[in-house]
């Protein structure tokens, strides 16, 4: 990072480079304002060899020259670009890069929601799943970002409840604009009995639910008696 010159003519310089993609920048320029060395062409830079005292080793480091001024607008690469395609900037759905307080790339089209690989992404799904909850308290929930596992205890000789919470779900995803991935969506029956009792089939949308012995959660394997054995079979 570069800071602002304090040769008036040069700094004024600077900040109009910056008033192009940002027209309230620069009134006044902040004094800790600094611009990112992907604003210069190779040419503004020196290239200084230093050695470390004592050792046998040297590396160079990149000096901007007193003067120079910024040229280069973008600071997206060439792959990053062609990401941008014009249907997406239609949409009008925009993004930009910052890279420290007062440097920021240009504005690009964003083909998602939100930008994948950001910190808002798993808040923000977060807050929009935060009101999810059971239908009532005879059901148990666990919500990890994009996972949910609903849970309901069987009273011996009585059928599961497991309908009502599914379909509390479904509906919920329906009123917030979820879709529910029904290929991974899975049942699983947890029993010690001898002879564990069938119940009815889980059904969203008419699609039944796949019944299984053992299912992965965040990693871990689990199966339908509460042994190790699927797990460690998964890792061996």
């Amino acid at each position: 990072m570069h800071q602002f010159p304090t040769d008036p003519g040069v700094r004024a310089q600077w900040a109009r480079f910056v008033q192009k993609h940002r027209v309230d920048f620069g009134k006044p320029v902040n004094e800790y304002a600094s611009l990112c060395s992907a604003h210069f062409e190779e040419s503004c830079f020196t290239h200084n060899r230093s050695i470390l005292e004592g050792m046998a080793t040297s590396y160079f480091t990149r000096v901007l020259i007193k003067g120079f001024l910024p040229t280069r607008d973008t600071v997206l690469s060439p792959s990053a670009e062609e990401f941008l395609t014009e249907r997406n900037k239609k949409r009008g759905k925009f993004k930009r890069v910052k890279l420290s307080r007062d440097c920021m790339s240009e504005w690009g089209a964003v083909p998602a929601g939100v930008p994948r690989g950001t910190k808002l992404g798993p808040w923000l799904f977060s807050l929009m799943i935060n009101d999810l909850l059971t239908p009532s308290a005879f059901f148990g929930m666990w919500k990890y970002v994009d996972d949910t596992t609903l849970s309901a205890k069987v009273p011996k000789g009585q059928q599961t409840r497991a309908q009502e919470a599914v379909d509390h779900v479904s509906n919920w995803s329906e009123d917030n604009l979820f879709q529910l991935n029904l290929e991974k969506t899975k049942e699983l029956t947890i029993s010690f009995c001898r002879c564990p009792e069938l119940f009815d089939p889980v059904v969203v949308d008419g699609t039944q639910i796949q019944a299984t012995t053992s299912s992965k959660l965040l990693g871990l394997t689990i199966n339908n008696t509460l042994t190790w054995i699927d797990h460690v079979d998964s890792l061996v």
